[in-house]
């Protein structure tokens, strides 16, 4: 199965690049747009396994590659990145047998299942088409499979792999996404059964509260206290654990969001994400340095991945993909210590190179020269940097870079787009582009602060 084959004709997607705004036009001229042209892709797909360890953690190399790629990464720089983790990728693990529609069943939730699913997930694929093969299993027969929550599952990476798919249009990539999270478990099934829409969209009786009136609400409810302690190692797992608990409360949340149409409400989920990301760990005038918590990144990079999936989805699933999405958020947010939302913090950021702002809405029509010297382009290319080998950043960067060019700063909140991509950068360099920089320990505990 090649990069750009098996699509019918009513699932033909051409790839768009919006980032491209923020980007000289050297650097998009320097990549080779046919991704069927880049074997390394195809290379991984059929080499490597799409769990990088017994643990269950992800083999990142397509995110890093695609990520770099739409940002205007070289043909040397993506030869880097493939050699990176080509050094310690493993293999596929052999085939269990052949899966069929009586028996994949069996094997749900299971990793060593992962080359068995993929066999026959690309079926499925060249069957269906992409498109409708994704919008089949993604909530397929729910009640037995739990299909959307095992996408929403393992770090949120088959939903982010899937906008992967369908942005650059590569079946196999859509293949590894469903194999990626069948082989995942549905812990998340308990935190938004309550949420699932009813037959007609955007009807929820209870659904009154804004996304900023529910974060709020979270943050004080003492539904959620002794949930998570500073001394779990893994505080989101704490989180799912506690599903008894915090389960229902969490999906009486989610069912209380006020979905007036799907264009609003995604981007009121995409900014709000963004906030709780961005603006989560600073600490007003303290001189500590701003800390950004790895599991509220992960929700912002799939909320890129939702915006991507929202077109091709019926009114119905994408409602019940936005409501899912926003449970998952809560339970990272719940997971790092529920800590306070602080725009104006966010707004008041001035890290390296903030200072005399060019913003991109002030320079729509600008020349090559003049892209160059804004500081979308600087944040960029900084994240495009050798140094930054951890592929996190980049992957926020890009999120951060698609809500500037779709949904512009918010009233009020000047640059903050901007300012978020800079402060991730900032954290970047300081770690020297390690995964140390990024926060585990809980944004929201004291002691984290100590």
């Amino acid at each position: 199965m090649t990069a750009t084959t098996n699509l019918e004709s009513n699932n033909t997607i051409s790839p768009s690049f919006p980032y491209a705004k923020l980007l000289s036009a050297k650097s998009v001229d320097t990549r080779i747009d046919d991704l069927s042209k880049h074997s390394l892709i195809v290379r991984n797909h059929e080499t490597h396994d799409v769990f990088s360890d017994s643990a269950g953690h992800i083999n990142h190399l397509s995110h890093h590659y695609l990520a770099a790629y739409s940002l205007g990464a070289s043909m040397d720089k993506l030869q880097t990145i493939y050699d990176v983790y080509a050094s310690y990728m493993r293999p596929r693990p052999p085939s269990i047998g052949v899966l069929t529609d009586k028996t994949y069943q069996q094997h749900l939730g299971n990793r060593d299942a992962y080359t068995s699913y993929l066999e026959y997930f690309t079926k499925e694929i060249e069957h269906r088409g992409m498109l409708d093969a994704i919008r089949f299993w993604m909530f397929h027969d729910n009640e037995k499979d739990n299909m959307l929550p095992r996408v929403l599952g393992s770090g949120i990476h088959p939903l982010i792999h899937l906008g992967y798919a369908v942005e650059f249009n590569l079946p196999l990539i859509a293949a590894e996404s469903l194999s990626m999270a069948a082989s995942s478990e549905d812990t998340l099934k308990h935190f938004f059964a309550a949420a699932a829409p009813p037959a007609v969209p955007n009807q929820q009786a209870s659904a009154t509260c804004s996304i900023k009136d529910i974060v709020a609400k979270v943050n004080c409810d003492p539904a959620f206290d002794g949930i998570v302690k500073f001394t779990d190692k893994i505080k989101v797992l704490s989180v799912l654990a506690s599903a008894h608990k915090a389960g229902s409360k969490i999906s009486e949340y989610v069912a209380q969001w006020s979905i007036k149409d799907l264009k609003s409400s995604l981007q009121e989920l995409y900014t709000q994400v963004m906030l709780l990301y961005a603006s989560t760990g600073i600490r007003g005038n303290s001189s500590q340095s701003p800390k950004i918590d790895f599991f509220l990144a992960h929700c912002l990079t799939s909320i890129h991945a939702a915006h991507t999936l929202l077109p091709y989805l019926t009114p119905l699933q994408a409602e019940w993909l936005l409501r899912g999405h926003l449970a998952t958020t809560l339970v990272c947010y719940i997971g790092c210590g529920r800590p306070q939302v602080q725009p104006e913090s966010l707004v008041k950021y001035e890290g390296t190179n903030i200072k005399s702002l060019t913003s991109l809405s002030a320079v729509p029509d600008a020349s090559d020269d003049d892209t160059s010297k804004t500081k979308w382009h600087e944040v960029i290319k900084r994240s495009l940097a050798p140094e930054i080998q951890e592929p996190h950043y980049i992957k926020v960067v890009r999120a951060l870079a698609l809500g500037q060019v779709v949904f512009d700063d918010p009233p009020s909140l000047k640059d903050v787009w901007l300012k978020a991509a800079q402060l991730t950068m900032d954290v970047a360099e300081r770690s020297a582009g390690e995964i140390s920089g990024w926060d585990f320990a809980g944004i929201g505990f004291d002691e984290t602060w100590q």
